[in-house]
């Protein structure tokens, strides 16, 4: 029950923080003239990477999810290009990649546990 309450207290800070954080990127680009565009890529990235070495306390399996992320990020930018005219299953065949290495991402991690 603890655990749970630490999680449910963990992810309110964070999305309060984020919203935040958004807020205020958006009010330095207005009163500096930067654009939004600028702040989001060069400042919001830059204060999201202050968070010491996050790599170094990170689980190794995360690679599988880091990974899986990646290949279905490229099937979906594929995808986005290549529109698919036939629609086997209903799907298309990105959603069916996509799908796919997702249920392979949960069996791995659910192996590696």
């Amino acid at each position: 029950m603890l655990l749970w309450l630490g999680f449910i207290v963990c992810t309110s800070v964070i999305v309060y923080s984020g919203t935040k954080l958004s807020k205020y990127g958006d009010i330095i680009a207005e009163k500096t003239g930067l654009g939004r565009a600028w702040i989001g890529l060069v400042l919001m990235a830059s204060v999201t990477s202050l968070k010491g070495p996050l790599l170094s306390i990170a689980n190794p399996n995360h690679i599988i999810s880091a990974l899986s992320a990646i290949a279905m990020t490229t099937i979906a930018i594929v995808g986005l290009t290549y529109r698919a005219e036939k629609k086997p299953l209903l799907l298309a065949w990105d959603s069916i990649g996509i799908l796919l290495i997702y249920l392979i991402n949960l069996m791995l991690l659910y192996m590696l546990r």
